[in-house]
């Protein structure tokens, strides 16, 4: 019994370093590794067991609409744009204090005292719970990224559960997807790893999904993110105020070929 429980803590391990110009905690799971920015306390990246990071958030002279996404606006969770509380949640601001409180536990506090969240951390996923939220706006919790570390849109497949989209929603020209989602699910036609982002709270606010490239539209650009999320307007607009409030991030090993037979796999992990 005494080795079972040492090996179940073993598996993950939380480590302070720097990365990327500022402090970080990396945080080492069985089937992910994560670089929470101790600043912000946003993951400036995600890794999956293949070490492709689908987040690759890097900081640029000047952010700017849309050249900056494939550099400064990625990020998850990401959950305060704009204001005096803009950066909350989001890599490459200044805008919180982030502690390790126990093995698997990071807690994060806005230096305004208007936010805190944990980031609760499994071998399977990682899990924010949303503590406290300033009262008088909203939030929304984003994955802002390339799909499977390459932005391809091409290639690439969004699942709901609502089913498979093939649409290619273009925000630069007003496009996007929107629903009522439990869960949102990314993946690649030519690679094996899914990301699953599953709202744990589900509400009847508006969801989200579209691509920006980072020089015009999506089939026109070298590079850019997909936008997906919960509770954001297709007007840009944060809906969310509920606290406490979960969300979590995992990744699952794709095995169905078809979009049928993903979604079908999805679901059932979705569920779980």
């Amino acid at each position: 019994m005494l080795s079972c429980s040492v090996q179940n803590k073993k598996t993950v391990i939380i480590e302070e370093i720097s990365y990327k110009g500022t402090e970080h905690f990396k945080v080492r799971t069985s089937n992910a590794t994560y670089y929470l920015e101790k600043q912000s306390g946003g993951f400036s990246g995600i890794l999956d067991m293949n070490g492709t990071d689908w987040i690759q958030f890097r900081k640029s002279d000047s952010a700017s609409v849309p050249r900056s996404a494939d550099s400064d606006f990625r990020g998850l969770p990401n959950l305060v744009h704009g204001g005096e509380q803009g950066g909350v949640g989001h890599p490459g601001f200044d805008q919180c204090i982030s502690k390790k409180t126990n093995d698997s536990t990071i807690s994060v506090t806005s230096k305004s005292g208007k936010y805190a969240f944990d980031w609760i951390f499994s071998p399977e996923s990682a899990i924010l719970i949303i503590q406290k939220a300033d009262t008088m706006r909203n939030y929304w919790f984003l994955y802002e990224g390339p799909i499977a570390g390459k932005y391809n849109p091409a290639t690439h497949m969004i699942f709901t559960n609502e089913g498979y989209h093939s649409e290619k929603p273009d925000i630069i020209k007003g496009d996007y997807i929107h629903g009522l989602f439990k869960w949102i699910c990314l993946g690649d036609e030519n690679y094996d790893q899914l990301l699953l982002l599953k709202h744990e709270i589900p509400d009847t606010l508006t969801d989200v999904i579209m691509y920006m490239g980072n020089s015009g539209a999506w089939d026109e650009s070298g590079d850019g993110m997909v936008v997906a999320g919960f509770g954001r307007n297709p007007d840009h607009t944060p809906l969310m105020k509920t606290v406490p409030n979960t969300f979590s991030v995992r990744f699952i090993e794709k095995t169905g070929k078809t979009p049928g037979d993903i979604f079908s796999q999805i679901e059932s992990e979705g569920e779980r």
